[in-house]
Parts: structure tokens; C-alpha cells; sequence
């Protein structure tokens, strides 16, 4: 689905700010953080967690189009992200289903190395609340992911993604309402 940005959110978006770029944790605790080289392609690290557990995955290059995939003890992907919030640079925010070690995949999308930083921590309730709005606009789910945006930004006000976020999901509510083709 592509989206025409209207007036001057589009020089919001030229700027990367939009839906989520930008998006910085309130103070979280840290569970796994690495820096390092991808080479050629893919590198594997585990942490342990716990059932009902949130937590942040975030994957972030300068040289390369980053992916991050999250498996469980026995191998199986239970989330996975390529570009987040307006970058190429990878986010996963979800809840852990089970106890055990997780193993958290960082790859290159086109092959290539490069330097990257990762860390996994336990998700903010921002995090939380944001992440949720995303999930419902991809669900199509205009209200209730205005309405999710909204308790975003009452948990913290200063985060301009959840704004962002939040105009998006109302404007594409109001194109889909008009009968507009976003294809």
C-alpha cells in the first residue's frame, strides 16, 4: 500500500520522521546488546525470557538494509521485521509466549555486511501502545488504531511518531472512506 502524503507532512517524511522513525525507549531495561560486523550475511545471539514478557528488538546499520527475525527455543520465527518506521533499519516489539532462551537473528536483506548495533530489552509501555496502533492500521483497523495512537501520546507526549502515526491512520481512513486506490 502506498500512501500520498498530503501538504507538509510530506516534508516530515522526506526527513524520516514519519510513522515511528524516531521512536526512543523511556528508560528500559536492557537484556542483550551487541555491536558488530555482519559477514557475509547473518549473525545469531540468545537471550532468556519469560512468558508474558515484552520486549524491544531493535537491529540498526548505517551499511546495510537490516532484517531482524526472533525464533523460539526450538527454532521456530515468531516475529520478524525488515523496515521500521519509515527506515531501513529493523524493529520487533512483541510478547514473549513462552519461557526459555530465544534466539534473535540479524541479517542483511541484500547479502551484504556491515557494522550494525542490537539490542533486545524489555519494551516500554510507549513501545507497547505504538506498536499496537501499527498492527491495526496494517489490519485496517482505522479507529481503533487512531484511538491506540492517541493513548500513545498520552503516555508520552513527546514522541512525534505517535502524532505521525496517528494523522496517517486518520488519512487513510478518510481516503478508504472517499472509495481512493492506494495500489
Amino acid at each position: 500500500m502506498s500512501l500520498r502524503i498530503v501538504g507538509g507532512l510530506a516534508a516530515l517524511a522526506a526527513v524520516g520522521i514519519w510513522s515511528g522513525a524516531g521512536v526512543e525507549p523511556a528508560r528500559a531495561q536492557t537484556l542483550l546488546e551487541e555491536t558488530g560486523t555482519i559477514v557475509p550475511a547473518e549473525q545469531r545471539y540468545t537471550f532468556d525470557g519469560t512468558a508474558g514478557q515484552s520486549v524491544t528488538i531493535t537491529l540498526a546499520s548505517e551499511d546495510f538494509d537490516s532484517v531482524v527475525l526472533l525464533q523460539n527455543a526450538a527454532g521456530e520465527e515468531i516475529a520478524a521485521n525488515d523496515d521500521f518506521g519509515g527506515t531501513l533499519n529493523s524493529t520487533v516489539i512483541v510478547t514473549l509466549p513462552e519461557n526459555g532462551t530465544y534466539t534473535v537473528v540479524a541479517r542483511s536483506f541484500a547479502g551484504n555486511g556491515g557494522d550494525y548495533q542490537l539490542a533486545v530489552r524489555i519494551s516500554t509501555p510507549f513501545e507497547i501502545t505504538y506498536s499496537k496502533a501499527m498492527s491495526l492500521v496494517q489490519e485496517n483497523q482505522y479507529e481503533a488504531a487512531i484511538a491506540a495512537y492517541t493513548d500513545a501520546i498520552a503516555i508520552d507526549d513527546s514522541q512525534p511518531s505517535a502524532y505521525l502515526g496517528r494523522a496517517e491512520a486518520y488519512l487513510t481512513q478518510v481516503y478508504v472512506e472517499q472509495g481512493e486506490d492506494f495500489s
